[in-house]
């Protein structure tokens, strides 16, 4: 008889401490969601917007809708791109470009590179009214990239054969398995060539500072120092996030004026940002507020 009473008050201990713990659950989750609701993405009031353009550069809807978005926001003054990319594609470079001058054309946008600002990189920069670069920074690299790969050798010896059906003699002109010829070379060459005539003029575009020789030095796409493309005219001044804010103050810019932080990736749920932020809160203290530890 002892045993089946200390048995039934274990059970119901046991029960009690799943029901604390439940609740503790659904409170953590209300307040999660709380969080989700009243936290808001949006700045209130007169502000410098900023902006990073990291990694490679491609583009996206949600990056031109974001774009469009600081464009026709009243309240941000101002535009400060932080760019930290190796390059990407051309045509993730042209939206940038296209994306920055729209914004240009309501507010100053200016340009600090970071330690790559080259290729595509450079291209979006272009877009800005005031380009700022470390003098170690590494831009330019002004050409367009086909990456190809001739794997016929390689199949030749593997016993494989490509039976491709194609709509049109040079539609598998890119595949690794087709033999090129040396008409196939010359109409990517054309490509190429026609890209690369996108990109340089949109150098002789914006950059009414450099010289013809300038264009024909930049024209093989090799990689330049900050301080070289300084010398070149390919950027305003040498600095960093110090030297782009005083450019903007000299543009009228308030300078108490807050700045916030834009992102160009796509808008995650509530739910997904609240959970996040629960995550990123340190371990220790969740775990003392869920115990009631303060």
């Amino acid at each position: 008889m002892p045993d089946t009473i200390s048995s039934v008050l274990t059970a119901l201990k046991l029960d009690r401490a799943r029901r604390r713990w439940r609740l503790i659950a659904i409170v953590a989750l209300a307040i999660i969601a709380i969080w989700g609701f009243s936290s808001s993405d949006e700045a209130e009031g007169d502000h410098i917007a900023t902006l990073e353009i990291t990694g490679f550069i491609d583009t996206t809807l949600a990056q031109q809708q974001h774009l469009h978005d600081i464009a026709q926001n009243n309240e941000a003054k101002a535009l400060l791109v932080y760019i930290d990319s190796p390059g990407g594609s051309v045509t993730g470079g042209m939206d940038l470009f296209a994306g920055l001058r729209a914004i240009a054309a309501h507010k100053p946008v200016v340009v600090v590179m970071g330690t790559t600002a080259a290729s595509a990189g450079y291209l979006a920069a272009l877009g800005a009214d005031y380009i700022v670069a470390n003098e170690a920074s590494l831009t330019g690299s002004i050409g367009v990239l086909m990456p190809l790969v001739d794997a016929t050798g390689l199949a030749s010896k593997l016993g494989i054969k490509s039976q491709e059906v194609t709509s049109g003699k040079l539609k598998a002109v890119t595949s690794p398995l087709y033999q090129r010829s040396a008409s196939d070379n010359a109409y990517l060459q054309d490509t190429v060539n026609d890209l690369n005539a996108m990109f340089l003029t949109k150098v002789k575009e914006r950059r009414k500072a450099v010289t013809p020789a300038t264009m024909k030095l930049i024209s093989d796409a090799r990689v330049l120092s900050g301080r070289t493309a300084k010398s070149l005219g390919l950027v305003d001044e040498l600095g960093g996030y110090p030297q782009a804010l005083t450019w903007l103050y000299s543009k009228g810019i308030n300078k108490d004026l807050p700045e916030f932080e834009y992102t160009l990736e796509e808008e995650q749920p509530w739910y997904e940002s609240a959970l996040q932020g629960a995550v990123t809160w340190p371990q220790d203290r969740l775990s003392q507020w869920l115990l009631g530890i303060h």
